[in-house]
């Protein structure tokens, strides 16, 4: 519902007017013959999670298409100036091809809807006091292809090297623990890159300084056999601390490949290494 007043729900739908074109194919797009929207999904919201501007000296909160359209300009200019080209022209299908052939550079979205009510009989398309389309699996009326990857799309689009980019997505452990105690932990690591990754170790360490370089002896780790573009792995498990630990505050850290085993297009610490926040080690 809208923070005003009415209801207020993201478009999509098929054109009466436009039939649909060739390149406008894959998995979820809908054989209807009509030139099927949206193409890319971005957040539009004003209240949950609005764009922030400042005009007039003032924070103002935005959102709608006139938000989300330049933020996905911004994308596109961007893109443009990676690939240094003078311009891209339309870039739908290309979007279409690298769904399928670069996963990767979208963020599929598979639950939710555009579903709102309306007059029975009012439009052709309201025939049960309701419209709209519900998100699926690829392709869907509601987020189209999905939210981008920017830096999975330029990549992708370049046509430079596939690798793998392996991400720590999940990090949950216990605020509190008496030295010489244990507690439970879990890490979950995403492959978010263009091609599929080998085996490799991660882990979770516990460190008085948030940096992984000093975490102490203590640690648990899981062996990953390997894993596939947009695939993920589990890891659950009890961390114990000797009781010679000094109480005090202190950071549990997972990374996503301990030993640096894939090769990977970004090793940057903000992609492979994600911390819980403070834990407190009592006597």
């Amino acid at each position: 519902k809208n923070g005003d007043s009415g209801f207020a729900a993201t478009g999509g739908g098929a054109s009466l007017y436009f039939a649909k074109p060739s390149w406008q194919t894959g998995p979820g797009v809908p054989n209807d013959g009509a030139r099927d929207v949206p193409d890319v999904s971005l957040n539009a919201s004003w209240y949950h999670d609005p764009y922030a501007m400042i005009t007039g000296g003032m924070f103002v909160p935005n959102g709608g298409t006139s938000a989300a359209a330049p933020s996905f300009a911004g994308i596109v200019a961007l893109l443009n100036q990676y690939l240094k080209t003078n311009g891209l022209g339309n870039i739908n299908p290309k979007l279409y091809q690298l769904a399928q052939s670069a996963p990767s550079a979208f963020h599929d979205i598979t639950s939710g809807s555009n579903i709102v009510p309306c007059e029975t009989h009012s439009t052709q398309d309201c025939r049960n006091g309701s419209m709209g389309y519900s998100a699926h699996v690829g392709y869907d009326q509601v987020t189209g292809l999905g939210s981008v990857d920017a830096f999975n799309l330029a990549r992708s689009w370049k046509g430079g090297a596939q690798s793998p980019h392996l991400v720590v997505t999940k990090l949950t452990a216990s605020t509190t623990i008496a030295a010489g105690g244990a507690f439970d932990m879990a890490i979950t690591v995403s492959n978010q890159g263009t091609a599929d990754a080998g085996a490799f170790e991660m882990r979770v360490y516990l460190t008085a300084n948030g940096d992984v370089s000093t975490a102490n002896d203590w640690s648990v780790y899981c062996n990953v056999p390997g894993l596939a573009v947009g695939a993920f792995w589990n890891c659950n498990g009890t961390l114990s601390l000797g009781k010679s630990v000094t109480p005090g505050i202190y950071y549990v850290l997972g990374v996503a490949d301990a030993k640096n085993s894939v090769q990977q297009a970004d090793h940057s610490g903000g992609a492979a290494l994600a911390s819980t926040g403070s834990l407190t080690v009592t006597k």
